[in-house]
């Protein structure tokens, strides 16, 4: 009995000692606490910050979390946990995402942006280029597993506008996410050299295993990509995939309409590793491992209520501009028969009124 009392003892010291380093956190408050001590200095340069609950950040005009001179390069872990209502209007600056920069050795995963916007709305200096981005303006470290369904938008000119990452710079890392959200830019002339990706605007590092589901827009100078719009010739891509509509200059990109569900095309695997994926028929595939949307959550909210009728009602009516594929998976999908039609309304109310 004392034998197994200590392997008890030991087995949870020893469990506790392996995250003892690790910071936790689970509140807005907390996330804002990370953000100042990295702005004012502290890299957590090995440190692990555990998100345990997913982070509304409505009312919050955020700062992001790192900046060229005061870069993070710790280790985020969303633990598959969602931020709500990310809305960064930079003003004064050059870098707008949940992180504004990420170092050499940083990590960023397991995370996702559910809803928000991303700008950098005015620059300190116009000769600067800006970088905006929903996991991160600019990269040098890796970025895995994370999502990103907020609105990514290039007010500026000389604009690097990424769906995960503005600019992925030398040895940066983009591994295993997705994008459903929007990018696009309202400005533009011969000289803006504007650059508008589904995952990066401009890379110069690796990107593997990626899709993009989304609204790329931009006017006819804009360069725009379904994957990337710039890359560098040592960079690489590989196993992406992309779908949705692309404005201005569709440079760099990959495209495969047809793929669906188990017609897995080898753009998104062309090394046959098929282990990340999972599948349904007539769908496209996901990453497991990220974080998951809400059934009934039609307007992205992180919350399912008398709203989400409302947004279900303007989809079923046309009358709502969406991504498709973002409410065709599962959050407007109620029911689950695979299209979106009134029964999904009866659904989502017996889903309220705790029928179901």
């Amino acid at each position: 009995m004392k034998r197994l009392a200590f392997l008890i003892f030991f087995s949870q010291f020893f469990i506790l000692s392996l995250f003892a380093d690790d910071i936790i956190i689970s509140t807005a408050r907390e996330l804002i606490d990370i953000q100042q001590k990295v702005n004012e200095g502290t890299d957590f340069s090995g440190s692990t910050i555990r998100l345990t609950n997913d982070i509304n950040l409505e009312d919050i005009d955020w700062i992001p979390i790192g900046t060229e001179a005061r870069p993070f390069r710790g280790s985020f872990d969303g633990g598959g946990h969602w931020i709500h209502n990310l809305t960064v209007n930079v003003i004064g600056g050059t870098h707008a995402g949940l992180f504004g920069y990420i170092g050499a050795g940083g990590k960023v995963q397991r995370l996702g942006i559910n809803a928000g916007v991303v700008c950098v709305r005015e620059k300190a200096n116009p000769d600067y280029a800006c970088y905006a981005g929903a996991i991160a303006a600019f990269s040098r470290g890796t970025i895995s597993q994370c999502a990103n369904l907020a609105t990514i938008y290039g007010n500026q000119t000389q604009a690097n506008v990424g769906g995960i990452v503005g600019e992925l710079d030398t040895d940066g890392i983009v591994e295993d996410c997705y994008n459903w959200g929007r990018l696009y830019t309202s400005k533009g002339d011969e000289s803006d050299d504007n650059y508008l990706g589904g995952i990066a605007g401009v890379s110069d590092g690796q990107i593997h295993r990626v899709y993009v589901e989304a609204s790329i827009e931009g006017n006819t100078i804009v360069n725009s990509g379904g994957i990337v719009a710039d890359v560098a010739f040592n960079s690489e891509v590989e196993n992406a995939y992309y779908q949705g509509n692309i404005g201005g200059d569709p440079y760099f990109y990959y495209e495969n309409r047809s793929m669906k569900g188990f017609h897995l095309d080898g753009k998104l695997n062309r090394r046959g590793d098929y282990s990340i994926w999972s599948f349904a028929e007539a769908r496209l595939p996901l990453l497991t491992g990220m974080p998951e949307l809400l059934k009934g959550d039609v307007n992205m909210d992180g919350q399912v209520s008398i709203a989400d009728v409302t947004a279900l009602v303007n989809i079923i009516l046309g009358k709502d501009n969406v991504v498709p594929y973002q409410y065709d998976h599962v959050v407007a999908n109620v029911n689950g028969d695979n299209t979106i039609s009134i029964a999904d309304v009866t659904a989502l109310v017996n889903i309220i009124l705790g029928r179901e």
